[in-house]
């Protein structure tokens, strides 16, 4: 089996026109978040969606033994779009994972402003549209992967994305979380990547060097 590893870009709300980018100002509310703040948690009612202005996001899921990461979203990016779908409830937790600004934008409002502009409407769609995708990817990788798998494959997702460049903040213990291995299945594969420079951890950041040997790796 072969997976498709790269997902298309990420719709950015800054992509939106100009009026719209101005409707969505005059109407969100901006607040600045700091490394760690929880915005919404599993359960709670879901009454809004969020626009990342920048840093990032976490969201993930909590079992008896441990979390794993649904989805990391970053500048210009949105979460929480369920909540103008048909969720009552939130299915997932929200959480910056650095120092971030946000902008709130309630259900009624949404409502209001995609009678006045269909293309947000069809934009929330394209979002959640790119969401299950990357789920179904998910749930692809985690049927067949091994442990060794799931990481390279969750290396090549962050080179993709970008979130890689110039070295991620993201601990071994993040990435087995994300990746729904042990944290000694990261070190063991790691120190495998560093040998082969493949991507290797320096001054506490993840680097990933050549994100071709990632792919030979994991399609060989």
């Amino acid at each position: 089996m072969m997976l498709e590893l790269a997902d298309p870009p990420t719709p950015s709300w800054m992509d939106l026109p100009p009026y719209l980018l101005e409707s969505l100002r005059q109407n969100t509310t901006a607040w600045a978040a700091p490394a760690g703040r929880t915005i919404y948690s599993e359960g709670d009612q879901a009454v809004a969606l969020y626009l990342v202005e920048y840093g990032e996001v976490r969201l993930f899921r909590r079992q008896p033994d441990r979390e794993y990461t649904v989805s990391l979203v970053g500048s210009h990016g949105i979460f929480g779009e369920m909540a103008v779908l048909e969720e009552v409830f939130r299915a997932h937790n929200a959480e910056t994972t650095r120092a971030s600004r946000l902008r709130t934008l309630y259900k009624d409002t949404y409502f209001r402003l995609a009678r006045e502009w269909p293309m947000l409407r069809h934009f929330v769609a394209v979002t959640l549209a790119q969401r299950l995708r990357q789920a179904n990817q998910q749930i692809e990788v985690l049927s067949y992967a091994g442990s060794r798998g799931r990481l390279l494959h969750l290396l090549l997702q962050l080179h993709h994305k970008g979130l890689a460049q110039g070295g991620l903040a993201m601990t071994q213990q993040q990435l087995a979380n994300q990746a729904r291995i042990s944290r000694e299945s990261v070190t063991q594969v790691m120190g495998e990547l560093r040998r082969i420079g493949a991507a290797f951890y320096k001054g506490g950041l993840l680097y990933i060097a050549d994100p071709q040997k990632l792919e030979d790796l994991l399609l060989g």
